[in-house]
C-alpha cells in the first residue's frame, strides 16, 4: 500500500497526507526505537515529519532539542534528506529569551540557525513560529522570515498557536509586501468536541467556526495536531475512558464526542475500515481546504496503522454525518 501524497498549496512540497509527530521522540521514545518508527514510516510511504526546537526540553536530564537531534541523526544515517519533508518550530521560551523577545527578529534568526544545526540540514522545509507573541510586530516577524527564506535557510514558513486576527493581519501584510506569507496554520483539530481551551491555554490554536470559515475562504492549509484526540475515541471503543489522563479528557465534551464516535463507527463500518483510518480521514478528506493530520506513535505497528489510512476518502456527506449536527463547541 502506498500512502497518498498531496502538494501543500503555495509550495513545491509533495507530502504524505499524514504527518509523523515527534513530541516524544528522543525523550520517552529512545533513539533506537525512534529510528524504527521513522523506518516504518518511510517503508509505508510517509515522507512528512513535524518536530520542534523545544520538544523534549520538558524532560529533566536529557539533551536540549532531543527530538530535532534524533530526527537529524536518522536523516543523516539513512541518507534520507532529499526524500523527507521536515517541519520544525521555534519562538518558544528558552534560556536565552526574555518575556519580551520570544518572537523578536534576533530570536527567530537564532532559533532557525539552531534547528539547522540540530537537524543537520542546510535548509529547513517548513519553519513555524511555534507560539505567537502579540506584543511583537508581525511586520518585523515577516520581514525576518522572508529574509531567512531568501537566504535559503528555510523554504517556507508557517504559524502555530496564534489568534485568527493575527493570522489575518499577517496575510494582509504579506500580500502588501508581496511576500509568500504563512503557508498554513498548525493547531488542534480532530472529530471530538472541545469544551475548554486545550491545555488550559487560550492562545493554543484550535479549529472553530470562524477559523474554518477563514481557512475555507483563503484556502489556507491547516496542520492538525492531536489528530486522534489523545486516543479518546479508542478509549470509547475499549470502554477505558475512566483511565484516560484526566487533564486530556477534561478538554472534551464527552457526551457530544460520544455522538461523533458513534457516527465515526457507522461510517467506518460502511467502508470496512478501522477507527484510526476514519478519525484521520475526517481531517485529510476535508473538502474546503487542505488539511494534514499530525500523529505520533510509540510502536512500528501504530505507524503502519496510521500510514495505511490514506486509502479512505470520506465524502462531504459522511463528514457532515460525523459532525452529527454539533457545531464547534468552543467558539
Amino acid at each position: 500500500m502506498t500512502i497518498q501524497k498531496r502538494r501543500i498549496p503555495g509550495t513545491e512540497l509533495d507530502v504524505s497526507v499524514i504527518c509523523m509527530g515527534t513530541g516524544e521522540i528522543g525523550s520517552s521514545v529512545s533513539q533506537d526505537d525512534s529510528f524504527r518508527l521513522f523506518d516504518s514510516m518511510a517503508e509505508n510511504g510517509g515522507n512528512f515529519i513535524d518536530t520542534a526546537k523545544d520538544y523534549g526540553d520538558w524532560v529533566p536530564d536529557i539533551e536540549r532539542s532531543a527530538s530535532e537531534k534524533v530526527v537529524g541523526r536518522w536523516l543523516e544515517s539513512r541518507g534520507a534528506r532529499k526524500q523527507i519533508v521536515v517541519a520544525t518550530k521555534g519562538c518558544m521560551p528558552d534560556a536565552e529569551t526574555t518575556p519580551n523577545n520570544r518572537c523578536a527578529p534576533h530570536t527567530i534568526r537564532r532559533h532557525i540557525e539552531w534547528s539547522q544545526n540540530t537537524l543537520r540540514v542546510d535548509t529547513i522545509d517548513i519553519w513555524y513560529v511555534h507560539k505567537d507573541d502579540p506584543a511583537c510586530s508581525m511586520e518585523d516577524m515577516l520581514d525576518t522570515l522572508h529574509g531567512a527564506q531568501r537566504e535559503g535557510r528555510i523554504r517556507h514558513y508557517a504559524l502555530s498557536n496564534a489568534s485568527l486576527q493575527r493570522v489575518q493581519e499577517a496575510q494582509a501584510i504579506a500580500a502588501r509586501k508581496r511576500y509568500d506569507g504563512f503557508i498554513g496554520v498548525q493547531g488542534l483539530w480532530n472529530p471530538a468536541v472541545l469544551c475548554k481551551f486545550p491545555y488550559g491555554d487560550p492562545q493554543v490554536a484550535y479549529m472553530n467556526s470562524p477559523r474554518y470559515a477563514y481557512h475555507a475562504s483563503a484556502k489556507l492549509p491547516w496542520f492538525a495536531f492531536q489528530a486522534t484526540a489523545f486516543g479518546l475515541f479508542h478509549r470509547m471503543a475499549a470502554n477505558t475512558l475512566d483511565s484516560m489522563n484526566p487533564g486530556f479528557r477534561s478538554i472534551y465534551h464527552i457526551q457530544k464526542s460520544k455522538r461523533r464516535y458513534e457516527a465515526l463507527q457507522r461510517v467506518a463500518r460502511s467502508h470496512g475500515a478501522g477507527l484510526t483510518e476514519t478519525v484521520l480521514s475526517y481531517i485529510y478528506s476535508n473538502p474546503d481546504f487542505a488539511s494534514f493530520p499530525i500523529v505520533g506513535s510509540h510502536k512500528p505497528q501504530q505507524v503502519i496503522d496510521n500510514f495505511s489510512s490514506s486509502d479512505l476518502i470520506l465524502s462531504p456527506d459522511e463528514i457532515t454525518a460525523i459532525n452529527s449536527d454539533i457545531s464547534f463547541e468552543l467558539e
